[in-house]
């Protein structure tokens, strides 16, 4: 279902299930086959063959020798046109193997070829020994080329503290040069989490996490939208919070074409920090992405219950046909990857 007419609505009206007992970082997609699928950290995938209220048990797909003492995080999925399914995530090394800040860092992809029953390495779009690290992988199709974004902070490019946002493309059966999208040494900001896509209008946007110039040192959220997906726009903010931080966003295009933004904060809590954070979110108007300011943006909701204390972190959205999707690692009630469902 699509329309063009501003609508807003509350997740209290979702319908909310629980896809996995422990873990986080969870990340949806819809294959062609109609299944949903979640990937989460360890990367493990789950299938669910009725939009998300029941789920299969999970499958490893990163469990190979060369990674055996490697971090595996930052779940990413994608489909290929032959049905080939793409899962990135970084694989780097533990804090424990790490000597003098230096360690291997990398963004690699692992593939299946049978709809998720079994999985292989693919390929690696970035690896690095040294100081700093590559992070949170996300694909979309840009130009109709498979396209992963990755943050990228590592001595390589020279920009430590900062970061990039960047991009490569898988070209005839390789990962093309990379792209910048954001220079966190232009404008003094560790910009992360790159979430994007292309818009029903042909644009594309890019929602990042960024640290805040004015002083406070706090993170906030800013959206860069670009026309051809080469050269793009300077960072917009989108959402600072009223006290603490405001980071790990995620975005999506509503049925209607209105954006909306998911993040952590904790805004709300006594205690601050990454573990004492709630998901919420946000929706524009009908303003076009390129014209878009945090003045275009609803009242912040909040899709799971998180008391002061507890956390909705490392959160994704999805939107399928008439269903609208919020997901979040969460310890409350209990350690679990939790799922609202909003039907549009």
């Amino acid at each position: 279902m699509n329309t063009s007419e501003v609508k807003y609505f509350s997740w209290k009206d979702g319908t909310q299930v629980t896809v996995n007992n422990g873990s986080g970082y969870p990340r949806l997609f819809k294959l062609k086959d109609g299944r949903l699928a979640c990937a989460f950290d360890g990367m493990y995938v789950k299938f669910s063959s009725d939009d998300g209220l029941t789920w299969s048990d999970a499958v490893a797909a990163s469990k190979f020798p060369e990674y055996e003492g490697l971090f595996c995080a930052n779940a990413a999925l994608w489909q290929l046109d032959d049905g080939e399914i793409f899962l990135a995530y970084r694989a780097n090394g533990r804090k424990s193997t790490t000597k003098n800040g230096e360690h291997y860092t990398s963004i690699q992809v692992s593939a299946s070829k049978d709809n998720g029953k079994t999985w292989y390495h693919h390929s690696t779009v970035y690896e690095h020994s040294g100081k700093g690290g590559v992070y949170e992988p996300h694909f979309e199709l840009m130009d109709g080329k498979v396209t992963v974004f990755y943050a990228n902070d590592t001595e390589e490019v020279n920009v430590l503290p900062y970061q990039y946002i960047e991009y490569k493309q898988w070209i005839n059966g390789e990962w093309t040069n990379r792209t910048v999208v954001c220079d966190g040494g232009k404008h003094k900001s560790r910009d992360g989490m790159p979430v994007w896509l292309q818009l029903r209008d042909g644009t594309y946007a890019c929602i990042i996490e960024a640290w805040n110039t004015s002083g406070n040192g706090h993170m906030m959220i800013k959206l860069v939208t670009s026309k051809d997906g080469k050269e793009w726009s300077e960072p917009v903010d989108i959402y600072t919070s009223k006290k603490g931080k405001a980071g790990a966003p995620y975005l999506a295009e509503l049925p209607s074409g209105q954006l909306m933004v998911a993040f952590q904060t904790d805004e709300d809590m006594t205690t601050e920090g990454d573990m004492y954070s709630a998901m919420k979110t946000i929706i524009s108007d009908l303003t076009p992405a390129d014209k878009l300011t945090a003045a275009n943006f609803s009242e912040p909701d909040m899709p799971f219950e998180t008391p002061d204390g507890y956390h909705s972190i490392w959160n994704g959205l999805y939107v399928s046909g008439n269903y609208v999707y919020a997901i979040t690692g969460t310890n409350y009630p209990s350690g679990q990857i939790r799922l609202n469902r909003y039907e549009w």
